[in-house]
């Protein structure tokens, strides 16, 4: 079953559905389904885009798109690494949210509150630090206004909730307050962080203004905003299929927009960011030189399979577009066999640990 879309002269995009059979190793069309319509006038056009696919409902396909080629993917990303990538969080926030649960369950509280996620994360300094960050401007952000610039100081003053929350979490996590000073410290290098700011910088700066604004534009893009609709179609998205969060007797999801959906949110965005990364160096892996047996060793000098560079004549004033060349994206393979090295790490008792393997649907890749 094929899906494919196209944009017409009034700016809508036309799906067409085809369904294929295989005839002696040929792929024949049996049936052209009927286009579909989603005008930009339609409120719900970008946010309940539904896309069945071989009885699959999919929710993020377009955001989670958008934010692949903000992560470092092509400007194109191919709608099956999309789905599968989509599948692979629904079932790592499921997953959270699960051993959430059992968090909330030994403090005997009734919902699930964001110190259980936060607590999930302590094994892993350098992502809770970025939680934490996310957290503290989170709260920053929510009281700045575009009003008078004399009460911008005032109302962040008296705000503090967030802030507040990962202060307490880290004090009771350790009592010396060393965690809290290394998390607040600015001398941190956080080398995954840099390693994507570092892409970013490549990939920008051969772009023109217009190819750059709607890259800003896709790093905007997250799995909820500050709003009701984005929280009601991610809560949507997590408990759909009848998974185990249903269960009354365990400790439930708060309703509404809150720091829990946040950080929820924030999670799921981290979890792709991490898959593309590891995509990305499998890609690296996949087009070094195999002559050179020190080609591995070597640090990368391009972090994107988008652009590669092409030798360029200054005399000539072309546009920054004819200065790279597009390669293919990410393909689903490339997603399974990160998850396969996420799931399988090098270590030294690897030999001793055979029959011990842990399946990938019970590690976390954001904690």
């Amino acid at each position: 079953m094929l899906l494919r879309y196209y944009t017409n002269e009034k700016g809508e995009r036309v799906y067409t559905l085809k369904q294929t059979v295989v005839i002696n190793g040929e792929e024949v069309p049996t049936i052209s389904a009927h286009p579909a319509r989603f005008t930009p006038e339609d409120k719900f056009s970008e946010q309940r885009l539904l896309i069945k696919k071989q009885g699959k409902t999919y929710y993020f396909e377009t955001e989670i798109q958008r934010m692949m080629y903000a992560c470092g993917d092509s400007r194109c990303p191919l709608v099956e690494t999309a789905h599968l990538m989509e599948e692979v969080v629904h079932r790592q926030m499921v997953l959270l949210l699960l051993k959430a649960q059992d968090v909330a369950e030994l403090r005997e509280a009734k919902y699930i509150r964001p110190e259980d996620m936060l607590f999930l994360m302590r094994k892993d300094k350098y992502k809770l630090r970025r939680a934490v960050k996310f957290l503290c401007f989170s709260d920053t952000k929510c009281n700045i206004y575009t009003d008078l610039v004399g009460n911008i100081e005032k109302k962040v003053a008296s705000s503090g909730k967030r802030r507040q929350l990962c202060k307490d979490l880290l004090l009771s996590m350790d009592f010396t307050g060393q965690l809290m000073s290394w998390v607040d410290s600015d001398l941190v290098v956080d080398h995954a962080k840099e390693e994507r700011m570092r892409r970013a910088d490549e990939m920008t700066c051969t772009m023109s203004t217009e190819d750059y604004i709607n890259y800003s534009q896709a790093r905007s893009v997250t799995f909820t905003q500050s709003n009701n609709n984005n929280t009601l179609k991610l809560r949507e998205w997590i408990f759909k299929d009848g998974n185990f969060l249903g269960d009354q007797s365990q400790p439930q999801l708060p309703l509404g927009h809150g720091v829990h959906m946040e950080l929820l949110g924030y999670l799921a965005h981290e979890t792709l960011c991490q898959l593309v990364d590891f995509a990305l160096h499998i890609r690296r892996d996949s087009t070094a030189s195999i002559t050179n047996p020190m080609n591995r060793l070597l640090p990368p000098s391009l972090y994107t399979p988008m652009t590669i560079f092409k030798p360029h004549d200054p005399r000539y004033d072309a546009p920054s577009s004819s200065k790279v060349e597009f390669v293919q994206p990410l393909t689903p393979h490339d997603i399974r066999e990160a998850i396969r090295r996420f799931s399988n790490p090098i270590t030294p008792f690897n030999k001793f640990t055979r029959g011990c393997k842990v399946s990938s649907d019970q590690i976390l890749f954001c904690c």
